[in-house]
């Protein structure tokens, strides 16, 4: 039954490799849980044969190999991981024969409305950003990329363009350089600044909200001009791979 859709869009159709696997998942998990338990309870009286008892019982019952219920389930496991990765997108472009002209979910873009593609994108990017996100301000410092340092061999964990040293006449003052704008614009401090309980001035959440909303629209359009000017458009693990800083991986 775990195979199946059982709810919303395409219910009772199969589910995908990846959907299907998580299902798998659970259940592996939750028998280790069991057995570490079990294991607990039958060697309560000498704690270091748990792990003995541990391997024994796995090496028979739970492992790949085995011909036992969480043996097969296991080689599922491998098999869907597998299968996962090499799944068709459930959708995908269509080109004509002459290669001029693509389809993508009902929507059809020819080679020739790319540069109007992406020079619309630009100028609504463009307006997000100065009008909406940095509320028209004409005092901040530019940045173009030409100007700017980056070094990927920085090893710091949040390490990025953002911590050169380089970088730092760029961004002093920065962080709180949009404040600074509100704090200095009449119509700015009635939209985002009100009172609290205790009488202290705080950022008015419904206009945070708005500003979130704003930022979100921003990122749809730049999707896009990272994804068509650069050359062939990038496959999507290479797309949402994409770091701008270090976290738990170097970049």
């Amino acid at each position: 039954m775990l195979s199946r859709k059982v709810r919303g869009k395409g219910r009772g159709l199969w589910e995908e490799p990846g959907n299907f696997n998580s299902h798998l998942s659970a259940l592996t998990w939750t028998a280790q849980l069991v057995l570490f338990d079990y294991a607990c309870f039958q060697e309560q009286d000498d704690e270091d044969q748990i792990p003995v008892f541990l391997a024994k019982i796995c090496k028979k019952f739970f492992q790949q190999l085995a011909e036992t219920p969480f043996g097969h389930i296991l080689q599922w496991r491998l098999y869907l991981f597998k299968v996962g990765k090499a799944a068709i997108a459930k959708h995908q472009a269509r080109w004509s024969l002459d290669g001029q002209t693509v389809e993508y979910r009902g929507v059809e873009l020819q080679m020739s409305q790319i540069s109007d593609l992406v020079a619309s994108e630009y100028q609504r990017v463009h307006a997000l950003l100065y009008d909406e996100l940095l509320f028209q301000a004409k005092d901040l410092t530019p940045m173009e990329s030409w100007r700017l340092k980056d070094d990927l061999d920085l090893e710091d964990f949040g390490g990025s363009w953002l911590s050169h040293p380089s970088n730092a006449e760029f961004l002093e003052g920065a962080e709180l350089a949009l404040f600074r704008r509100i704090q200095g614009n009449a119509e700015l401090r009635a939209m985002f600044l009100t009172k609290a309980k205790d009488g202290s001035m705080i950022l008015c959440p419904k206009a945070m909200d708005i500003y979130e909303s704003n930022a979100q629209e921003f990122l749809k359009p730049l999707l896009v001009l990272c994804h068509i000017p650069g050359g062939p458009p990038l496959r999507a693990s290479e797309l949402l791979s994409a770091m701008w800083c270090n976290n738990a991986r170097q970049r």
